[in-house]
């Protein structure tokens, strides 16, 4: 398949049918191009890009509730409890993305490897406050860049690599 921009290949499938019907192209000519251009996959194409976004949006309300959920709970555990939530969400995140990813799942993949991130950016701050250790806000998006730099060049995540570029230019 030809790489062209979506809305170039959704005119090219519905200029098809009148091309043939005025003898402009053959139908096997018309087959050809469908298959070169691979205009049969346009909706499946939309559709992995609608569920890409739904899946972002849903990590991040996931991201929130977890957060949420461990605030609410927070002054009653134990320390060694609060590190073990909080480590072993990161670390599911990110591994459930990356088997995703793997496995031919990109988008739902991103969305867990997103959500490992924003995990990663919470518990640092709640590490901070676990050990009562001050610093400034800027260390902590210095922190998150780095983390995001590096989970975008380990499971070669796009997204990533955007959450680090704005933290960069952010700090």
């Amino acid at each position: 398949m030809r790489k062209l921009p979506v809305s170039f290949r959704r005119m090219l499938a519905g200029e098809l049918p009148w091309l043939v019907k005025h003898h402009v192209i053959t139908d096997d000519q018309s087959r050809k191009i469908r298959e070169l251009y691979a205009l049969d996959s346009l909706d499946a194409d939309s559709a992995a890009r609608l569920s890409g976004i739904i899946f972002l949006i849903g990590s991040l309300l996931i991201a929130c509730g977890m957060i949420a959920f461990v605030a609410y709970h927070w002054e009653g555990m134990h320390e060694f409890w609060k590190l073990l939530v909080i480590l072993s969400a990161m670390l599911g995140a990110h591994t459930i993305g990356w088997k995703l990813k793997s496995r031919k799942h990109a988008p739902m993949g991103d969305a867990f490897i997103i959500l490992g991130t924003l995990i990663f950016f919470a518990n640092i701050a709640l590490v901070a406050q676990i050990f009562h250790v001050a610093g400034e806000g800027a260390d902590a998006y210095l922190a998150l860049f780095f983390g995001a730099l590096a989970m975008s060049f380990a499971v070669e995540s796009v997204p990533n690599f955007i959450i680090a570029s704005l933290l960069i230019a952010a700090w």
